[in-house]
């Protein structure tokens, strides 16, 4: 398997082919020895059909990622066992994994401590618990309702002032929904959608799940003050649903030490790259995005798909 760092000279020669000359296409990429990092995404539509790609049924059966990024490997964080990764329900276009229910544990209560067990072993029995696909670093093409603030590649491509960032940035388009760029995320309280928000960037993401952890030991009389747990608070939600929402994110930050720990986990993302991914947000947030920063949130982005293709593919 070919590595996935960027090279100009060769994107260009790719870029000239269309899905109309498919078997040109695909006789380059094997040439490439690439057509396992490309081929599926050159028709998006046949690939994925009508999920969503970080929770498609190509993502988590045909090719495995989540199995081989969380279980795949040993030894790895036990939490990831008390999950049903073969019977999967499907919910709003996306494949979603059940937490098994309690009589099928074994050792998985390792992942805590005693005193937690019987309330993860209620809602897996209740059918609350449930992990699903979501995209990483985000730099699609607008659709649908997008406002200026909302906008990814369109915000970037404004930013960017030379040729080569901007084939770049293409590449960088075209990879949003690559394997590389998938990982998984609880389902009760919506953290996804604290993520989604304004252009999905997992820098702020990071971010603000830092200030959480960092913060958390001051707020111990007030537990749910923080952002992060501010969609499990919705209006769509029945007062007894919110409140097991809120207690399960909790319950489920309380897992982790610190946000090295839950990128580590949940990412496989080294401490420079968390530390890099929060210096770019802090930079942006108080003196706005510029050129550089594109560059380096892509320069990161980068470097992220290359340690998960390694992972996927054991490279």
């Amino acid at each position: 398997m070919s590595k996935l760092k960027f090279d100009l000279k060769e994107w260009k020669e790719m870029n000239t082919f269309t899905n109309d000359l498919k078997e040109r296409l695909n006789k380059y990429l094997n040439q490439k020895d690439q057509y396992n990092q490309w081929g599926y995404l050159m028709d998006v539509g046949e690939t994925f059909k009508t999920f969503d790609p970080d929770s498609s049924e190509y993502v988590w059966k045909e090719m495995e990622v989540y199995k081989k990024i969380y279980v795949g490997n040993a030894p790895h964080w036990s939490f990831w066992d008390m999950f049903d990764f073969e019977n999967l329900k499907c919910e709003n276009n996306r494949l979603i994994a059940y937490a098994k229910t309690s009589d099928q544990w074994d050792k998985y209560e390792s992942f805590c401590d005693a005193e937690k067990v019987e309330k993860w072993r209620e809602w897996a029995d209740r059918g609350i618990l449930r992990i699903a696909g979501e995209t990483d670093f985000n730099f699609s093409k607008g659709k649908g309702c997008l406002t200026k603030n909302t906008q990814k590649y369109e915000h970037y491509r404004e930013l960017i002032e030379n040729k080569s960032e901007s084939e770049k940035l293409d590449w960088c388009e075209k990879r949003t929904h690559s394997l590389e760029n998938f990982s998984l995320m609880l389902v009760p309280g919506e953290m996804n959608n604290i993520k989604g928000r304004g252009r999905d960037r997992i820098d702020k993401f990071i971010y603000i799940l830092d200030g959480y952890f960092t913060e958390r030991e001051e707020h111990k009389d007030d537990k749910y003050w923080h952002d992060i747990f501010s969609k499990a608070k919705g209006k769509n939600y029945k007062a007894e649903y919110q409140a097991i929402c809120l207690e399960v994110i909790y319950e489920y930050l309380a897992l982790f030490s610190n946000i090295e720990d839950y990128c580590e986990k949940i990412y496989k993302m080294d401490s420079k790259m968390v530390r890099d991914l929060i210096e770019l947000w802090e930079k942006i947030s108080k003196m706005g995005e510029g050129l550089e920063d594109v560059e380096n949130y892509m320069k990161l982005a980068e470097g992220y798909w290359q340690k998960k293709h390694d992972l996927i593919f054991h490279v």
